[in-house]
C-alpha cells in the first residue's frame, strides 16, 4: 500500500459527523464508511502522491484536492453537485474530487447504493439532459478507477 502523505489546500479543517449527514441528505446517497473516514481527517486537503493510471494508453490523472462538507464553501460535496446537476450531471454521482473544476473523481452508485465505486468524470462528454434517448453515449464520459476509495488512494503515484 502507497504511504499517502495529506497537504494542506482548503483550510477547512476536519469534517464533523453532523457536516457529513447533511451533505449526504442533500445529495440523496450515504457515503461509503472509507469515505467517511477521509472527509473525518482529511477534507480539503490534496494527497501525495495523487496521480493514477487509468488506462495504458492515457497519461496519469491527478486526483485534486478532496472535496469538503463545509457550507457556503466552493468545494463544498453538495454544492458543487446542485450547481452541475442543474446541467444534466447523473443523480447516481456524487464528485469527491476537485481539480480545477475539470475531469474528477466521483462516487458512482449505479451498481450498488452501499458500496459505490469510483470513477473519473469527463464532464465535457456528458449525455445532454434533453435527449429522449442518449443510447451509447451515456457512459462515454465514465471512466472507471476503483472499487473502492480505498483502493483509490492504494493505485495512486508520482
Amino acid at each position: 500500500m502507497v504511504d499517502i502523505e495529506w497537504r494542506e489546500y482548503s483550510r477547512v479543517g476536519p469534517a464533523t459527523p453532523e457536516q457529513i449527514a447533511r451533505v449526504e441528505v442533500r445529495v440523496g446517497h450515504k457515503f461509503p464508511e472509507d469515505f467517511k473516514q477521509a472527509l473525518l481527517k482529511h477534507q480539503g486537503m490534496a494527497p501525495r502522491p495523487s496521480r493514477l493510471q487509468l488506462d495504458p494508453g492515457w497519461p496519469k490523472k491527478g486526483f485534486g484536492v478532496l472535496r469538503n462538507c463545509v457550507e457556503g464553501h466552493t468545494d463544498n460535496i453538495a454544492e458543487f453537485l446542485d450547481i452541475w446537476r442543474e446541467d444534466g450531471y447523473p443523480t447516481y454521482l456524487v464528485p469527491i474530487s476537485t481539480a480545477k473544476g475539470q475531469p474528477h473523481f466521483a462516487l458512482d452508485y449505479r451498481a450498488a447504493e452501499e458500496d459505490p465505486a469510483i470513477v473519473y468524470v469527463l464532464p465535457e462528454y456528458l449525455p445532454d439532459p434533453h435527449w429522449d434517448d442518449p443510447g451509447d453515449s451515456e457512459w462515454d464520459f465514465l471512466v472507471p478507477a476503483a472499487s473502492s476509495f480505498t483502493e483509490l488512494l492504494e493505485k495512486m503515484e508520482e
